[in-house]
């Protein structure tokens, strides 16, 4: 198991980076807008902002700087719950109390203060994990639960302006959910920018590019279900077809479905048990995300939504897989390992 998760982490690296450089180049061109803010004023005293917006390092140092501190601050929140279920059980420490704090981060905004960082965390693995006895045990993945969780708490944490730190520039899903591509496409958002790195959302999710990237390593090292990345694909564009005006192509650049399918979708400790219900659960996730995003307006960005209900519908697919000739067991099966 150790070795597996090892391998998501090392998948997640090249959106983490990316995500890590969009937000700090984004930063430098709102400069002007993103007031109030102490990193650009530090970077600004050391005579590393201004003018350096196409400097590679300066951009990475300031994405960072907005990072790192969620990041140990959940780490650290992680690490603590870990601990203290492993004195209470007797047992060893959990070996997912990294990776669940890692994608965590990944999927917030910038802008979430930290206590809520650390409440939300607590929350997804308290209830989302421990609860049912770790790692290889739950039934929802507890980064997504927590980013759910204060979603569902704390909506003023994801409004439309709070993706990007000091400035009121929109995400890029909701530009386009609210005022369509035509607008998106006048102010210089085109689907390849979006694509490879430029979209304004959470922490990790800027690069649909580089998290399918990560998918195909995880398939190809044979830890995650291509059943599963390759039913989401299949479900988002077909339904993408048949439900409003945004072409297909664009739900998969958008928001944060890309990095949520490598990376979270393929969790194996929720996924079916079979790889006919693999194909399954990845067809409803990408039906579930386009039919949420077109039927509420109001909250477009509907991915963690949906798979909370594709994850709770498992079970069902299981049981409906196993009564099928092609229900064979998955081979990427780790629970409770």
């Amino acid at each position: 198991m150790k070795n597996s998760l090892r391998q998501y982490f090392v998948a997640s690296l090249p959106a983490a980076f990316v995500g890590v450089w969009n937000l700090g180049d984004r930063l430098q061109e709102e400069s002007a807008e993103a007031a109030g803010i102490w990193q650009l004023g530090l970077f600004d005293s050391l005579q590393l902002s201004s003018g350096a917006a196409d400097n590679l390092l300066v951009s990475v140092a300031l994405g960072a700087s907005f990072f790192l501190p969620l990041l140990i601050t959940v780490s650290v929140t992680s690490r603590a719950w870990a601990e203290i279920f492993s004195r209470t059980r007797g047992r060893g420490v959990d070996p997912g109390w990294f990776l669940s704090a890692w994608l965590y981060v990944l999927l917030l905004p910038a802008t979430v203060p930290l206590y809520y960082a650390a409440l939300g965390f607590s929350f997804g693995a308290v209830f989302g994990c421990y609860v049912f006895g770790g790692t290889g045990r739950y039934i929802v993945n507890p980064a997504l639960l927590g980013v759910a969780f204060l979603s569902i708490s704390y909506p003023d944490l994801f409004a439309q302006n709070h993706w990007l730190p000091g400035s009121d520039a929109l995400s890029s899903w909701k530009l386009v959910a609210t005022e369509g591509i035509e607008a998106a496409a006048t102010g210089g958002t085109s689907w390849t920018a979006l694509f490879l790195g430029r979209e304004i959302g959470a922490l990790g999710t800027s690069s649909a590019l580089a998290a399918l990237l990560g998918a195909s390593y995880l398939i190809a090292r044979r830890v995650a279900s291509a059943g599963i990345v390759a039913g989401a694909l299949v479900g988002i564009l077909l339904t993408g077809e048949l439900f409003g005006e945004i072409p297909s192509l664009w739900h998969l650049a958008l928001g944060n479905f890309a990095f949520v399918l490598a990376f979270i979708a393929t969790d194996r400790t929720t996924q079916p048990f079979t790889t006919v219900g693999c194909w399954a659960y990845g067809v409803l996730f990408g039906v579930l995300i386009v039919i949420l995003r077109v039927g509420d307006p109001a909250r477009p960005e509907a991915t963690v939504s949906a798979l909370l209900l594709a994850s709770l519908c498992v079970p069902l697919i299981d049981h409906i897989a196993h009564a099928t000739p092609l229900g064979a067991r998955a081979p990427q099966d780790v629970r409770h390992e």
